[in-house]
Order: C-alpha cells, then sequence, then structure tokens
C-alpha cells in the first residue's frame, strides 16, 4: 500500500489542463469542492479506479503539452482525480520520453536514433546535432532530445516536435535532418499542420510569389539602370528591404516554381489583377481610393503575427548614426547595460550621404531611457510611440 501523497497543490492552468481530459471532479474525495454529502460518504474503490486508469497517460500527456513539463503538485492532482498511488503515477510518467518531469525548453524535438534510423543514417543521427547545436536538452527556447522509434522507419529518420502552451500539441517531421532542426530553432518551433493543397496556395502567396515580384522588381530597375546610372545609387530602405530575397540563390527556384505552378499562376494572377487596381487609381488621381488601398495594407501589415510577445506600450528609438564600424554594437551595447530589450531592429541608410537611421522598436520605457543614454554619446535621436 503506497500511502505517501503529494500535499502541495496544483496550479490552476494544470487542473485545467487535467479537467480537461478526465471531465470536471464529481467530489471533494477526487479533486472537486467538498460537498455535505463528502462527510458522510466516501466514493471509491477499485472497480472505479481500475475503470479509469486509462486515462492515466493522456492525463498526463495534457499536462505535458499545457506546461512543458510534469510538476510533482500536478502529478498529484492527476492521482486524486484517478484514485491512485503517487508511485505508480510516477513509474507510469518516467517510463516515456515524450514525459519530462524537469522544466526546459518550451519546444522540444524528439529525433529518433533507433536502429532503424541508425542504418539508414549509417550512424547515430543525433551526433550532427550535438555538433550543431550543442548537446540534448541545452536550448532556452528550442531544444532536442534523443528518442527511441517513432513509427516512421520507412522514411529512414524522423523527429516529433512538442510544443508546450497555449498552442500545444505534437507534429511528426519524417524524413528529419540537422537543416530542418535549424529552420525549427530559427521560427521558435512554430509548426502549422495543413493539407497539401492549403499549404501549396499559403506559401505561393506569402513566400514564392513575393521572391519572383522581388526579382522582377530589382530587373526593371537594373534595366533603367541603363539608361540613368544614378537610378541604383537611389535604391533606398524601402526598395533594399522590399528586394533583399532577390539576392538568394536563384538555382532552386526554377524548381519550386515547377512544383507549386498552378497555385503560383493563381496568386500572380491575383496580385495582377490588384496592380492593375492600383494603376487605375494613379492613372485617374482617384486619391480617396488610392488612401483607403493604402491605409488597408498598412493595416494589414501592423497586423501580421509577431515572432515574439510584443510589449504592451511599444516605441521606436530613431538613431542617427554614421557608417563607421562599431556603431552598431556600442548601442546595443548600451541597451544591455540598461536592461532594454530590443524588440526589433532595422536599418534605413542614406542614398546621399555615409548616414543612416538605426529604428529600434523597444518598450516605451526602455526607449525613454535608452534615448538619454544614446544622447550622452553625442548621437542624435527620437522616441515615438508605435500602434
Amino acid at each position: 500500500m503506497d500511502l505517501r501523497t503529494i500535499e502541495a497543490p496544483a496550479s490552476e492552468a494544470e487542473r485545467e489542463a487535467v479537467d480537461a481530459v478526465l471531465g470536471p471532479p464529481d467530489s471533494g474525495w477526487f479533486g472537486g469542492e467538498r460537498s455535505a454529502l463528502d462527510g458522510h460518504v466516501a466514493l471509491g474503490g477499485l472497480r472505479r479506479a481500475n475503470g479509469r486508469r486509462h486515462l492515466l497517460l493522456p492525463a498526463l500527456h495534457a499536462l505535458q503539452e499545457a506546461a512543458g513539463s510534469i510538476s510533482l503538485p500536478a502529478l498529484g492532482y492527476v492521482c486524486q482525480r484517478l484514485d491512485l498511488p503517487p508511485a505508480a503515477a510516477y513509474w507510469v510518467a518516467s517510463a516515456y520520453a515524450l514525459l519530462s518531469f524537469e522544466p526546459g525548453a518550451p519546444v522540444v524535438v524528439h529525433v529518433c536514433n533507433d536502429v532503424a534510423c541508425r542504418a539508414a543514417s549509417g550512424g547515430d543521427p543525433t551526433e550532427e546535432l550535438i555538433a550543431r547545436f550543442g548537446p540534448a536538452g541545452s536550448g532556452a527556447a528550442v531544444t532536442w532530445k534523443p528518442s527511441p522509434c517513432l513509427g516512421h522507419c520507412e522514411h529512414g529518420s524522423a523527429a516529433l516536435v512538442q510544443r508546450a502552451g497555449g498552442g500545444g500539441g505534437r507534429t511528426a517531421l519524417a524524413p528529419f535532418t540537422a537543416g530542418d532542426m535549424e529552420r525549427l530553432a530559427a521560427l521558435g518551433g512554430d509548426v502549422v499542420v495543413l493539407p497539401p493543397e492549403d499549404h501549396d496556395r499559403l506559401v505561393a502567396v506569402v513566400s514564392h510569389v513575393p521572391h519572383l515580384v522581388a526579382a522582377s522588381l530589382v530587373n526593371v530597375a537594373a534595366e533603367d539602370a541603363v539608361q540613368d546610372a544614378a537610378l541604383l545609387r537611389l535604391a533606398a530602405g524601402g526598395f533594399r528591404d522590399m528586394t533583399r530575397v532577390a539576392a538568394g540563390h536563384p538555382g532552386i527556384w526554377p524548381d519550386v516554381c515547377a512544383d507549386n505552378a498552378p497555385a503560383i499562376v493563381t496568386a500572380l494572377d491575383h496580385l495582377q489583377s490588384e496592380l492593375a487596381a492600383m494603376r487605375d487609381r494613379v492613372a485617374s488621381a482617384d486619391r480617396p481610393g488610392l488612401l483607403e488601398a493604402l491605409q488597408r495594407a498598412s493595416t494589414a501589415r501592423r497586423h501580421l503575427p509577431p515572432r515574439g510577445a510584443r510589449p504592451d506600450r511599444l516605441a521606436e528609438l530613431r538613431v542617427r548614426v554614421p557608417d563607421r564600424k562599431g556603431v552598431l554594437a556600442e548601442i546595443t551595447n548600451l541597451a544591455a547595460d540598461l536592461g532594454a530589450n530590443i524588440w526589433d531592429v532595422e536599418i534605413a541608410h542614406s542614398a546621399e550621404d555615409s548616414q543612416g537611421v538605426l529604428l529600434l522598436a523597444m518598450a516605451e520605457e526602455d526607449a525613454v531611457g535608452l534615448r538619454r543614454a544614446v544622447v550622452d554619446r553625442g548621437y542624435r535621436c527620437t522616441v515615438q510611440g508605435l500602434p
């Protein structure tokens, strides 16, 4: 008989995760509010406990996906709900590689290094991960761990991306390479599962067509520069930012366009229609229509999902900087010394001289403090709030 109990209470979020699987507790004996009846009647018994033991693993997975780990108070709440001894639940949780009692990164990539994947890789597939990303479990936001077989042996390599928090869940990636791990780390492990046709349609709009548009715009500018050599010298930050992707390796794009041709052509047709409408507004001097279209685009652009947590009150610090070594490091080191977190950064180059403008987006209070420090170093800068 196991008489050892876990008395510390689970958090509200942990209780909600468990209750989402098991349903709300129906008695004070099982984690609910104590009623008058509970003082006179004891509910439970072996039949009830055995009839609900199959819910233990789903409840543990729910905790793992909600918090990224299973705390002992949360384990105690599961045991209370299922009328199980803590030792039995602990034994089950500790036997599964996808469950952890230690808090860690919110995104964990479980990489198979079992027999089939070792044979297909000609060795341990995790060795390259160790060399490129450090030991297992070492990442702060996205980390990796070796895993037993994930059931995708036919692909020769596989990984399971486990994400904790509000968008928690699990996504299998097979085959899997160290390059996939690099992309997951860059994206914060954000994995979206879509039907193939939706994926093709969406990436055509947000990835493939933007590259083709950028390439076309640079080609137009380059052709006009033959007649007017000053054109490309006047290319300001907006042109450079919009066409940055055009400098990518061109060799991959014919294959990309061939593989996703229907979706790309549809997106290009839509864009051509929008450009034609924009041309008509300009040609007819339709100021209200032009303003409405630009405002609509501005609103949509500002509402793109952020890559990180956005401060409640965001401000932009604009610093006039010379084109010399160490300027960016000097200002960002000042921010670090003040404990200011830079949420976004951009450099706007000047076509007329060697000056530029460094744009730093950060919490408003950080921007005000950093402005004083930057001015003391002799730089000219301003702070303005962002919507």
